[in-house]
């Protein structure tokens, strides 16, 4: 197989949980890159014990080390931290002049035996400061709190669905939390050495946790990630087995899992089952908005794409709407997957405005601005402009990354009707794509 990739990739969610009705948090301004921009500001240390001054650097260091592992995560050069808090920058000057999403900052002292640690994690974007935490620990515990930091912050700013949901944590055990977010971290690389570290990791946790439902879940993504890697040996084996990890999920752990439901269903949908790949999409609709619930951004998008699998184009329209709005960070297939949503429903205008806001910016999904730009020939084409999608595929074809219709086709591998991405491909190849 060939060029299926998009499917997995919705592992990725948001880490940030809001009411869809919260309108203080939807009229908020969206910023449509996917990479959340990190200013580590340098710890202050802020004692005369000079013999712990390197409490700071480390805390700093580490901080940047580890947040600088995620691929949705771009930390502001030290060179840059350095100056931006040397000359006391403000809030709206890191958005303007930097583009900065979020700031990390904290004070050490010292007061005999006992290290204490303010820590604050400001949302630029929001206005907001999203954590702030007082940590008192010993030299013995630096190393230790230096992971919780590290945790914190990626609850707070990463793109990757961690451990923690809007629920609970995957394991009260710190090995397994650990290994979880690696795990997550690994998948959304997408590369093969990334995801067999990836299984790595999953086998190692079930051999601590054999019976982890959060952990075989994400197995269950991974094995989609497997074939569509083309990895597998076996495809509608390595399927069906995912299948039945969403299965046993919803019978036996979390009946109203939104997650499981769209692996349950996707699954479905790839073994060419659309009844069943269906059955359970208005009950996700039911469960995503009902009264009482604080659904996560990685909860719309699973909701949206599985309505858009089954024709339900205006829903899922309107739900990646209510995503962008409680999470403009969300990676960017969503984008694309949203305006595949406004072809399929002939609003070329939509499309194309959503397009020219969105273009060009750094993503880190494969593809993102080419396909976008594939989206702007097809819009000339139905609008009979043969010259301007003429310009446009020339313009596709000197950007940087050249995909296939293969590839375009792993968008719609589990889709009830594969009629819209049809007209799409009939109409790219007539320009010369293959």
């Amino acid at each position: 197989l060939t060029g299926v990739a998009a499917v997995v990739i919705i592992l990725l969610g948001g880490i940030f949980y809001f009411n869809q009705n919260n309108q203080s948090i939807k009229n908020k301004e969206l910023v449509k890159s996917d990479i959340s921009k990190v200013l580590i500001k340098p710890f202050k240390f802020l004692s005369k014990r000079e013999d712990l001054s390197y409490v700071a650097t480390g805390f700093t260091t580490h901080l940047g080390t580890s947040l600088s592992q995620h691929p949705q995560i771009n930390i502001v050069p030290e060179t840059t931290a350095n100056f931006i808090d040397k000359n006391e920058l403000t809030n709206t000057e890191l958005k303007s002049k930097y583009s900065i999403n979020y700031s990390v900052e904290a004070t050490i002292q010292v007061s005999g035996d006992k290290i204490r640690l303010s820590s604050k994690i400001t949302d630029l974007i929001n206005e907001e400061v999203v954590a702030s935490e007082v940590y008192q620990l010993t030299e013995d515990e630096i190393f230790e709190y230096q992971d919780k930091i590290t945790d914190l912050a990626l609850q707070k700013m990463s793109t990757i669905q961690h451990s923690i949901d809007f629920k609970k944590r995957v394991s009260e055990n710190p090995i397994i939390y650990k290994k979880y977010i690696l795990a997550q971290a690994n998948m959304v690389s997408w590369t093969t050495d990334k995801h067999i570290k990836a299984m790595e990791l999953i086998d190692e946790m079930l051999e601590i946790e054999p019976n982890n439902f959060g952990v075989k879940k994400l197995l269950g993504w991974l094995l989609q990630q497997k074939v569509f890697l083309g990895l597998s040996e076996n495809m509608k084996t390595d399927i069906t087995k995912s299948l039945n990890i969403a299965k046993e999920h919803l019978i036996s752990h979390e009946l109203d899992s939104i997650d499981a439901m769209a692996l349950e269903s996707s699954n479905h949908g790839l073994l060419g089952n659309y009844l069943e790949a269906c059955s359970k999409v208005s009950n996700m609709n039911e469960i995503l908005y009902e009264s009482n619930s604080n659904p996560s951004s990685h909860e719309y998008a699973m909701t949206a794409w599985i309505n858009q699998n089954c024709e339900n184009f205006e829903i899922a329209k309107l739900t990646y709407e209510d995503l962008f709005k409680v999470s403009p960070h969300y990676p960017a297939w969503v984008r694309y997957y949203y305006v595949y949503s406004l072809l399929a429903l002939n609003k070329l205008d939509e499309a194309e405005e959503f397009i020219t806001e969105n273009k060009n910016l750094k993503y880190s999904y494969y593809g993102t601005n080419e396909i976008f730009q594939l989206c702007l020939v097809y819009i000339a084409h139905k609008r009979d402009n043969i010259e301007l999608a003429n310009k446009y595929y020339k313009e596709y074809e000197e950007m940087s990354t050249s995909l296939s219709l293969g590839y375009l086709g792993s968008d719609f591998a589990a889709a009830k009707s594969k009629t819209f991405f049809e007209d799409f491909k009939n109409v790219l190849s007539q320009y010369g794509m293959s």
